[in-house]
C-alpha cells in the first residue's frame, strides 16, 4: 500500500468523527460558504421578490436585474407532498427572501437556488 492511499484512509477516518483535524471543515459547511461566497462575488442573489400574478413573481437580484419566475409549470411537473401545499393560492403568497433566496415555510419545505431563479429555470438545465 502507498503511502498516497494510507493518507487517504487517515483522512477518511477523521471525516466521520465530530473532531476534524486542524484546516478540515465538514463537506456541508464547505459547500454553503463556498456557494454564499460565490453568489455575493458575482451578485448572483436575491434581494427582494413579489408577486405578479397567479404562481409568477417578480423577483430581483443583487445585480440590478429582474426576473418574473413562473412558478407554476413546477408544481405541475414536480408534484412532491411537501411542495404541494404552496400550490394552493393563498399558501403560495407565504413566500420569503431568506439566505439570498426565495423559501417557503418556516423549515424551508420549498425553496430554490438563486441561479435557477436567475436563468428562470426552475428545473436546473439552464448553461452557464
Amino acid at each position: 500500500m502507498s503511502k498516497k492511499n494510507s493518507k487517504v484512509k487517515h483522512r477518511r477516518k477523521h471525516a466521520g468523527s465530530s473532531d476534524f483535524p486542524a484546516g478540515c471543515v465538514p463537506v456541508d459547511v464547505f459547500k454553503k460558504e463556498f456557494f454564499r461566497r460565490l453568489r455575493r462575488r458575482y451578485k448572483i442573489y436575491v434581494v427582494r421578490a413579489e408577486h405578479a400574478g397567479d404562481y409568477k413573481l417578480n423577483v430581483y437580484f443583487a445585480d440590478g436585474t429582474m426576473q418574473t419566475v413562473d412558478f407554476e409549470p413546477f408544481f405541475v411537473k414536480k408534484p412532491h407532498p411537501q411542495y404541494n401545499k404552496y400550490y394552493d393560492p393563498k399558501r403560495f403568497l407565504e413566500f420569503k427572501v431568506e439566505n439570498d433566496t426565495i423559501v417557503w415555510g418556516d423549515d424551508w419545505d420549498l425553496m430554490l437556488h438563486p441561479l435557477n431563479l436567475y436563468y428562470n429555470d426552475l428545473f436546473g438545465n439552464y448553461e452557464e
